[in-house]
Formats: structure tokens, sequence, C-alpha cells
């Protein structure tokens, strides 16, 4: 291990390794219409362009260092104005392989510019967070993240990672809106393959953060989860824990307080056809057994990015993956969550469906629909309901070798 560490920056510094530049371009067309629970409903017709170009490194053979630059430009309402903001958005990755067993890998991105939070909301995947504002305000974030994972023994899998972020308005009025929030986030896991079908393992996860102008929190959780392989495709997996919230609201009293928390899962991930028989016909995909699912419930305490306050949480969500012909592809996601805060519920949902069309390997045409919605009796949190459509086009350029 040491040895495939030291190879590998005696590369680096030699200036060893391929250099590969891959640009591209993301052009996107979107109607949404804002729906606040108190006030009139917003229509708006948006224009974003995307140019991107990521660049990637293989310094030797177990090192790859790479880089992403891809600066969102966008028209909010093209009905309206013809004003153009920009978000800039940046990546750093490295990764390394000291032996086959182990894999090593560092992660620091950002973004600063000027957007709307319901926009952001639709690139953190499955995450739901609290909407502070609807409005577009100027934003910044950065993030940085250490991860490892390797096998220690035939049985046994390793996974640990840290990291620290910050998000929040950029300037003395976003920030009035949207306080800077400061934190760092660590996980450790250990699985071990009981038998062929059944894997044990145990979580240990921990985050903290502070709010400007808010209170500082944080929440440690221990979990043990058993995983069941039911079918070839098939795998479902529970586990339960406890786990320890802290907050300390700024000029009151510090308060901990023990919770439970559990999650259930099962998810179909599409395998290869068996190999077919001497003289025997190969067996084929179909659309069915090619349709990749996850579903999985959590209960657990989060900190909520509006209050800053660390709060029981039920979250579920379902992710679908369906490619229904060698060029057309299905996809959908349906996210919901509800906190419990100051003794209301939160409510916070996202659907999303879409359709791709690969016309060639550089070229992804894309459309369609989405709707999100958020209900809070928090008075300085809006409740609304947002729904829009959206056509897509991604162009993939060729990967240049200086």
């Amino acid at each position: 291990m040491v040895a495939g560490a030291a190879l590998a920056l005696a590369s680096l510094l030699a200036g060893a390794g391929e250099l590969q530049l891959e640009p591209g371009l993301r052009l996107e067309g979107r109607g949404r219409q804002l729906s606040p629970r108190d006030g009139a409903d917003d229509r708006t017709l948006e224009a974003v362009a995307t140019p991107r170009a990521a660049l990637r490194w293989l310094a030797a053979p177990r090192l790859r260092v790479g880089g992403s630059y891809a600066p969102r430009l966008r028209a909010p309402d093209l009905t309206r104005s013809s004003d153009v903001v920009v978000l800039h958005t940046a990546e750093l990755r490295a990764e390394l392989h000291p032996d086959a067993a182990w894999r090593l890998s560092a992660v620091a991105g950002g973004e600063r510019g000027t957007t709307d939070l319901l926009t952001e909301s639709r690139t953190l995947g499955t995450e739901l967070q609290t909407i502070t504002t609807t409005r577009r305000l100027r934003y910044r974030a950065a993030r940085v993240e250490l991860g490892l994972e390797g096998r220690a023994g035939p049985r046994t899998e390793l996974r640990a990672l840290a990291g620290a972020f910050l998000e929040g308005g950029d300037g003395a009025a976003a920030e009035a809106t949207l306080p800077v929030q400061r934190g760092a986030r660590a996980e450790a896991s250990v699985t071990w393959a009981l038998t062929r079908l059944d894997r044990l393992g145990l979580r240990l996860t921990g985050r903290g953060a502070r709010l400007d102008r808010g209170p500082t929190s944080a929440i440690a959780t221990a979990d043990a989860l058993w995983h069941r392989r039911l079918a070839r495709a098939v795998d479902a997996w529970a586990g339960g824990g406890v786990a320890g919230a802290y907050e300390d609201p700024r000029g009151d009293t510090a308060t901990r307080e023990l919770l439970p928390s559990g999650e259930l899962g099962i998810a179909h991930t599409p395998v290869a056809p068996a190999a077919a028989a001497p003289g025997e016909e190969p067996a084929r995909a179909t659309p069915s057994t090619a349709l990749a699912t996850r579903l999985v419930v959590r209960l657990a305490p989060a900190i909520d990015r509006a209050t800053g306050a660390a709060d029981p949480q039920l979250d579920a969500t379902l992710g679908l993956a369906w490619p229904v012909a060698p060029r057309w592809s299905l996809s959908g996601a349906a996210v919901g969550a509800i906190a419990r805060q100051s003794g209301h519920d939160t409510r916070r949902a996202r659907l999303e469906a879409g359709l791709q069309w690969a016309a060639t390997s550089a070229v992804h045409l894309g459309l369609g629909v989405y709707a999100s919605r958020q209900r809070t009796a928090i008075p300085s949190v809006p409740s609304f309901d947002e729904s829009g459509a959206f056509v897509s086009l991604d162009l993939g350029g060729p990967t240049l070798s200086p």
C-alpha cells in the first residue's frame, strides 16, 4: 500500500501520465409556475446554457486527477427581461488506488454567483432541504471531502469519509435571507459477508453545523444493518439504532436528546443475462428486466437548513431508470420528508419524470416534467407549490489529448 502511494507520487512529480480535455455544452429551456400559499401565481419561461470543460490526468496507473468548470448562464424569464445571471461551478477530484483492495479519494468543489434555491434544490439528487426563499439571490457554497474504502479481508469491507462544507448567501443582503451555514461531517462503516446472501453492517455517522445568527447543532448516529439478497437482481435491507442530537441556541440553554433511527430499503439492479449453454440461444434482456428501481425509507434527525435546529425527520426516496429501447430511456424520482419543528410539521416533496433520447454518443435530447411542494408553520419560511416542464440538449465534444 505504501509502495503504491510512493510510486503514484513519483509519477506525478516526474510529469508522467496522459492528459485529456473533454468539452461539452448543455442547453435547457424550462417553463415554471410558482404558487405561493399567500400570494399570486408567478409564471416564467427561462433559458439556460452551461458550457463545461473537464480535465482528466491519468498521472499513473493507480492515480487519477481531474477538474471541471461549468458556468451556468441563465435568463430567468424571457417574457419580461433579457437579463442573464451566472452561477460559477467548479470541482477538483483525485483518486488513488494504492493496491487492488483499497481506494483513496479527495473531492473539493463550490459554486458562486446568482441563482434561486428552487433551482439548486433540483441539483441535490434525493436530498431535500428547506427552502428559505423563492427569490433570486447571490449565493455561495464550498465543500471538501476525503474518502477511504477497501477490503480488510475476504468477507470484510471498510468505508470512511470526512468533510467540511459552507453554504449561504453572498453579501449582506443575501445573508439576511439565507444565513451562512458552516459545518463538518464524517461517516465510517464496516460490512461483513455472513453468507452468500446475507451481509451485516455497522455504520457510524456524525454531522455538526453552525448557522450565522442561529444555533450550533450536532448529530451522531449509530446503526446496525442487515442486507439480504432476495433474488438475483433484488436486494433488501433493514437497520436501526440510536441518534444523539445536540443543539445550542444563542442566548439560551443547550439541549441534548436521544432519538431513534432506522432504515428500510429495497432495490432492483439489472444484471446481465446468464451465459447460454452450448447449443442454446443466448438469453436477451427485456425492458422489464432492465428496469432499475430503488426505494428507501429513513427515520433520523437532521439539521434543518432554515432554522439550524436538529429535528427528527422521516423521509422516503424512490428512483427508477428504464432503458426502454436501445436509444430511449425513462427516468423518474420521488422524494418526500416530514420534519418535526417547534411543535409543528414541515413537509417537503419533489417529483420528476424524464425521457431521454441518445441521437449519437455525443448528442442527447431530453424532456420532462417536475413538481415540488413545501408546507410549514414557521412564519419566516415560505409555503408553496412549484411545477414545470423542460427540454434539454446535451452536446459532448471530442476528447482532446495534447
